[in-house]
């Protein structure tokens, strides 16, 4: 299979302006070491909820905390949600797996084990409708905290046009790594 590109690794080679004052401020030693341990969270959280588990003993604080907002979520709209497969296109040479789509509102629905909601969420999100055969109508960003077992919940109507951006920064990322080189980023 020829190689694809991630979404994801498009969008984390070009860093938000705040991302880059973080990494300077802490170092990048101490960057490296909060990222991984979100990562983590970010993972065992995706995998409990597209499993349909529930935390263990074993499970962080976070973990926990992102798991008990997820439910709250589930009870407050009692969405008909299924897990997402990985989706390709060969046009592009792109791949991404969306977490969740709500099939009662024909939304693509992200889970974000984070501080707040950003742009590049949209984007990613955009770039995945855009793989789907039937594109849906929405895109929704369920953020979940990581200490108060709370959540965030965005809705918006698909707009082809976040599709265009993130095109835009994969077209920019493909000439800026032609041979794969794609260590480091733009900032």
């Amino acid at each position: 299979m020829p190689e694809y590109t991630r979404v994801t690794e498009v969008l984390d080679y070009f860093m938000e302006p705040w991302l880059v004052a973080w990494k300077v401020k802490v170092g990048a030693r101490e960057a490296r070491r909060i990222s991984t341990l979100a990562l983590k969270v970010g993972t065992r959280v995706d995998e409990l909820i597209k499993s349909h588990s529930k935390p263990t003993s074993k499970d962080s604080t976070e973990v926990k905390s992102c798991y008990e907002g997820f439910v709250k979520w589930d009870e407050d709209y009692r969405a008909q949600w299924t897990t997402c497969v990985r989706l390709y296109d060969a046009t592009r040479m792109l791949t991404g797996e969306p977490d969740l789509y709500l099939k009662d509102s024909n939304t693509l629905l992200d889970i974000k084990c984070s501080g707040q909601i950003n742009s590049k969420y949209w984007l990613q999100l955009s770039a995945y409708a855009s793989m789907m055969p039937l594109k849906p109508v929405n895109i929704a960003i369920l953020r979940l905290h990581k200490s108060i077992g709370e959540y965030e919940y965005k809705v918006k109507e698909f707009d082809e046009r976040l599709v265009d951006i993130f095109n835009g920064l994969l077209k920019a990322y493909n000439y800026l790594c032609p041979n794969g080189d794609k260590e480091g980023g733009a900032n």
